[in-house]
């Protein structure tokens, strides 16, 4: 090698690629022949270790070092000398404005530019960066541009792919909060209508202690009347306001969760079917439509059908209220499968749906949000006492389901309710005893520590010819009980109020029993649900439910009569265990 190739002694692969390459093709000529300015910048590049490379020349001719080598992939070595052109002919028109400007003597720098470059016969998406230079010969003119150049397209990606990692944390940790915060938001409003629950079943249990003595006062008032219509009619009037409370302390009972359901296996499309022309009758005047879109082979629910069409009817009267100027009720049934997705506070399990779906005014958030409370309503003050949800929303709690409300503003609402799907048949009502009035005059031992309800039902009793032995509290009754009553005869059957300080009713009913197994008992309740509360009752107890009339409480006395003779006669009278 000639002194004239110095400066391509080293170099690597590439400069031996140099020092044997034929040069007669090439723009630049026999290295021979360049001028020392290009010959600097050669002998620069083959030294270092970070890509580089030199474009030389009108036409650019192309020169770079091993580590260039391995950006070029396939184009190397037939780049060696050849056009800057021809050789990145795919990305030219992504970096032609650059060499434009090196060539007029303007550097420039760009830092993880995208280009989409063909090293290996196949288009690759790459990001570099680099900085372009211009060179200048001994006259001082730019007779090409230098360029170092780093590909970034490993760590671009690896950038990209955790921006898009944290991005998807982000989203998932904020959607995380979301349904925490809904989950949350479910559970204070669970819990907050458990609380109202709660206070609304107390509440309802005392009002029907009140109205039981109201009620059986004015009845035992009317009877004493006689001729007097005047009097008579006010008595009526008050009785009618008595049991218009009743009927509230019921709703409130409901929604509490407190009232006696009977379940039975049930087709709902057949119910809804049945409502259908009483619905129109009672929403429509041609302005609201009712229209039906049941399933097929829909399961049977188990649910207490009275109930759900009390629950149907209060919302088709929503419905209406919400729609003044016409519209229309669509009344949907579904299955809904354990597989599906629940409400939260469903046990898992097969459900059926019924929904009644509306296209009135619709409900703003916080009202929506307070819909299922009792006495919450938008009505005008008279129009509405704010229980109709309220009950809606208890009968299907009560049911072991639930009930959800979506509304929209301008649009509609919509409320559902899931109600538990039956496993089978369904007992029947054919083991029910029969009401009948019996004549026989009975002595009754009255447990009650209410002076007003233990009064009137003495009365009551008077009413109905039977003699009355009154007790305020269970310990003073159980020793009556237990003494004969002394100079009123043999007891023959006990009348206890559930709810007493000292000994309860359930207390005083099992205490009875284990003196006399046979003896007739009746236990009056304010609560709905006493056969289900904490203390147990014995068995062939029958309940009554406060307020109740003469006629109710005459026929509560004859089944807890024949209850005890039917378990005498078929042997199934046992003496209870004495409890420590």
């Amino acid at each position: 090698m000639s002194a004239d190739f110095d400066f391509l002694i080293g170099g690597g692969e590439v400069g031996a690629l140099m020092r044997a390459h034929d040069w007669t093709s090439s723009p630049l000529g026999s290295p021979e022949t360049w001028p020392q300015s290009l010959r600097s910048v050669v002998g620069l590049l083959l030294g270092s270790k970070f890509p580089m490379f030199v474009a030389w020349g009108p036409e650019l001719g192309f020169l770079y070092n091993d580590h260039y080598a391995e950006i070029l992939g396939a184009k190397h070595p037939a780049s060696l000398g050849a056009r800057f052109h021809d050789i990145w002919a795919e990305i030219w028109p992504d970096i032609a404005p650059l060499i434009e400007a090196a060539i007029a003597g303007e550097a420039s720098y760009r830092e993880d530019l995208p280009l989409l470059m063909n090293r290996r016969g196949f288009d690759e998406q790459t990001w570099f960066t680099f900085s372009y230079s211009p060179v200048r010969n001994e006259s001082g003119s730019v007779a090409g541009m230098f360029c170092a150049v780093q590909e970034t397209t490993d760590r671009v990606l690896a950038h990209r792919a955790l921006r898009e990692l944290n991005e998807t944390l982000e989203h998932r940790v904020a959607e995380a909060l979301a349904e925490r915060r809904a989950a949350e938001e479910e559970l204070r409003q669970l819990q907050k209508m458990e609380a109202i629950g709660q206070l609304t079943g107390g509440l309802a249990h005392d009002f029907n202690n009140l109205l039981t003595g109201v009620l059986g006062n004015l009845e035992l008032l009317e009877t004493r009347l006689g001729a007097d219509e005047r009097g008579r009619k006010l008595v009526q009037a008050a009785a009618r306001s008595a049991a218009r409370g009743a009927q509230l302390t019921e709703q409130l009972l409901v929604f509490a969760r407190k009232q006696h359901l009977d379940p039975k296996a049930t087709d709902l499309n057949a119910v809804v079917c049945a409502m259908t022309d009483m619905l129109e009758r009672t929403v429509g005047g041609g302005l609201v439509q009712v229209t039906t879109s049941l399933a097929s082979n829909l399961w049977h629910a188990l649910v207490d059908v009275t109930q759900i069409e009390v629950a149907l009817l209060n919302l088709a009267i929503n419905a209406r209220d919400a729609m003044p100027l016409g519209g229309t009720i669509r009344i949907i049934t579904h299955n809904i499968p354990a597989a599906a997705d629940h409400p939260s506070d469903l046990a898992p399990g097969d459900y059926v749906s019924i929904e009644l779906v509306d296209t009135g005014e619709g409900m703003s958030e916080e009202v929506l949000e307070k819909a299922f409370e009792p006495f919450f309503t938008t009505k005008e003050l008279g129009k509405g006492t704010g229980l109709g949800l309220a009950q809606v929303y208890g009968i299907a709690r009560q049911s072991g389901g639930t009930a959800r409300i979506t509304s929209k503003l301008g649009v509609g609402t919509s409320v559902e309710l899931y109600l538990p799907r039956a496993a089978g048949a369904e007992r029947d009502d054919n083991g029910k005893l029969p009401i009948f009035r019996q004549q026989q005059s009975r002595t009754v031992l009255v447990i009650d520590d209410q002076d007003d309800v233990r009064e009137v039902v003495i009365g009551q009793l008077a009413a109905l010819g039977h003699r009355a032995v009154p007790a305020t509290d269970g310990c003073l009754g159980l020793e009556l009980f237990a003494t004969s009553a002394g100079s009123a005869g043999p007891i023959d059957l006990l009348l206890v109020d559930y709810a007493m300080p000292g000994k309860s009713g359930p207390e005083v009913a099992h205490a009875a029993r284990r003196q006399h197994p046979d003896v007739p008992i009746v236990i009056m309740t304010g609560y709905a649900d006493a056969r289900t509360r904490v203390e147990p009752l014995p068995p062939r107890v029958v309940l009554l439910k406060k307020p109740f009339k003469i006629q109710q409480l005459s026929a509560a006395l004859e089944n807890a009569i024949i209850e005890a003779a039917v378990a005498t006669q078929t042997g199934n009278v046992v003496s209870l265990p004495s409890r420590h």
